[in-house]
This record gives structure tokens, C-alpha cells and sequence, in this order.
């Protein structure tokens, strides 16, 4: 499984300075707790008849986070509410993942939006996409990984942000939605 993280290696990772990531229904890798990441692996070594390599994975997105997490970089988030109420796991470790992603929302360099579900929406992206700066648009799919390089593209991918943005809501409209899921637990 390592070899998928390779499209978002450590030197990408390092040279970024702003990462813009749209995630409809899962949490961003940088985002994700160890037990959320072992269960989306179990998840893919079963379907893909992949070997476990499930502790060197943890390891390199470990090392990944936390260049990606330091003041020097900037970090853009929307998410589509079915990313907060998509459980991996029990409830208790969906919670940790939750209260996780509630510490790291008070980070300065961190902005977190969550489109809801029931927003009036307009852009339609069904798929999520992480964009390194303006260098270069990463996409996954469940067979491939997709690096979007041509300028043209990536500017489109930029205006799709931006309209995603414009959807989701902030500050702690967000923090209720995910307290909202908290207390359905």
C-alpha cells in the first residue's frame, strides 16, 4: 500500500506551501488518526489482495503529517459532511478521530470547512482532489492514483476550490456539525 502514497511523497510534501484539499466523504490523510488509517488499510488490502505493509504506511503518513502540519505551511480544507459521519471503526475511535480533528481545526495555519448536507449546492465534485500549490492536482481513485500537471487544469481545479469554499461553512457552524455527530454517537 505504500507504493499509492507515492503521488503524495515526502518531497512534495516538503516543498509545499499551501495545501487546498476537497474530501466529500473521507477525512484527509494529514487529518487522520492511527486507528482511522488501519481501518481504511484493512478496507483496501482485502479488496486489493495487497500485502499488509499497514505498519510502514502508518509510518511515512506519520512522517507526511508532520512535515505537512508546521507553521510554515497552510493548510485549506473543505469537507463534505458525509466525511464527518462516515465512521471507520467503533464509535469510540470515530470520536477520537472527531475530537482529533477538533484540536487541529485551532491550529492558525489550518482552515477547515464542511459543506453541509443539506446546503443548497452548485459545484458538483464527487471526487476528492488535493492541490500543492499551484504545481500540481492529486486524485485517487480506487485502482489509480491521477497527478493533474497542465496549468489549464490546475487553474480549473483552483476555481472548483473556490466554489466548494463558497459552500462550506466555518468556525463553529463547523465545529457544530461535528459536534453534532459527537453526540450521535
Amino acid at each position: 500500500m505504500r507504493r499509492l502514497g507515492d503521488l503524495h511523497s515526502i518531497a512534495t510534501y516538503q516543498r509545499t506551501a499551501t495545501f487546498r484539499i476537497h474530501e466529500p466523504i473521507v477525512l484527509p490523510g494529514i487529518f487522520q488518526t492511527e486507528a482511522y488509517i488501519r481501518q481504511m488499510l484493512r478496507f483496501w488490502y482485502v479488496f486489493l489482495d495487497a500485502p499488509d505493509d499497514a505498519d510502514a504506511t502508518v509510518a511515512m503518513k506519520a512522517e507526511r503529517t508532520a512535515i505537512a502540519l508546521t507553521p510554515a505551511k497552510r493548510i485549506v480544507v473543505v469537507l463534505g459532511e458525509q466525511a464527518l459521519r462516515t465512521r471507520r471503526g467503533t464509535s469510540a475511535e470515530h470520536a477520537d478521530q472527531l475530537k482529533h480533528l477538533l484540536s487541529l481545526m485551532r491550529l492558525p495555519f489550518v482552515s477547515v470547512g464542511v459543506i453541509p448536507a443539506n446546503a443548497q449546492r452548485y459545484a458538483i465534485a464527487t471526487t476528492g482532489f488535493w492541490i500543492f500549490d499551484n504545481n500540481a492536482v492529486a486524485l485517487e481513485t480506487p485502482t489509480a492514483a491521477v497527478k493533474v500537471t497542465r496549468p489549464q487544469e490546475i487553474a480549473l481545479y483552483v476555481a472548483m476550490f473556490d466554489e466548494l469554499q463558497a459552500e462550506a461553512v466555518y468556525g463553529r457552524e463547523a465545529r457544530r456539525l461535528i459536534a453534532d455527530v459527537l453526540a450521535d454517537l
